[in-house]
């Protein structure tokens, strides 16, 4: 009861696709806590969360198990402020090692080109040209159609569409930068990158991508490194934090 409360919540301030994940993730806990006869919030113990925590790590990599246990950990949260339960044993979780994280990577000016050599003539050809100079999140690339640049401004519109909402669920306008001007003036209407006249799978987009850039040389390279690339690439040019943030949502 408590678990449809909390994602009811999120309705507004979630994307849909973020909410179908979310309430995945609950689910599969929620079945594994009424196998252990587990059927209330305040029977859930740290032992419990460390048990399910061992059970996400022998399916999946260690990311995403921490991934899954911050949606738990933030239910709890929900819980605890609406007095469901008195404390969260989430927060004594301990971390997961061996997970990297390396927000700071990003693709210098000569690496652009090798990744762009590297994807040239395959179906990410343009879906990573576009990535570099527009920042934009690997779902809202997938979604992006050719209704969205202004060419005669040379602007780009990252907008709400059915089926669609941005992480934030606010639209927002950016600069199409130069290099883009090609691509979205030469080319009609739909979406932008389509594949066999369907959306890209994410993340087929992601395991395709990352095969192409290990064989160029670049084995710490992801699709989410070109959102970093387009930050970093504003902020060192001498565009304000404030504008690249608004421009990145």
């Amino acid at each position: 009861d408590f678990m449809a409360k909390h994602l009811l919540q999120g309705e507004n301030t979630l994307s849909l696709e973020w909410q179908c994940t979310k309430k995945r993730t609950l689910e599969k806990f929620l079945g594994f806590l009424h196998e252990m006869g587990i059927f209330n919030l305040r029977q859930i113990t740290l032992e419990h969360l460390e048990m399910y925590r061992t059970v996400q790590l022998q399916k999946n990599r260690p990311v995403s198990a921490q991934n899954t246990m911050k949606v738990i950990g933030t239910m709890l949260n929900h819980a605890v402020r609406l007095d469901f339960i008195d404390k969260n044993p989430a927060v004594r979780l301990t971390k997961i090692k061996g997970i990297e994280k390396n927000k700071k990577r990003f693709l210098s000016k000569e690496e652009i080109q090798v990744v762009l050599k590297a994807t040239e003539g395959s179906y990410l050809e343009y879906f990573v040209l576009v990535a570099i100079y527009t920042g934009l999140r690997r779902r809202e690339l997938i979604h992006l159609e050719f209704g969205d640049a202004d060419c005669r401004k040379k602007l780009l519109y990252v907008r709400n569409k059915d089926g669609f909402r941005t992480k934030s669920r606010k639209e927002r306008v950016l600069p199409l930068h130069r290099k883009l001007w090609p691509f979205f003036q030469e080319n009609g209407s739909g979406l932008c990158f389509p594949y066999d006249g369907r959306r890209i799978q994410e993340d087929t987009a992601s395991r395709n991508f990352k095969s192409m850039v290990v064989a160029a040389g670049l084995d710490d390279v992801g699709l989410h490194t070109l959102r970093h690339t387009f930050v970093s690439h504003c902020l060192m040019s001498g565009v304000s934090m404030w504008e690249v943030s608004r421009w990145a949502g």
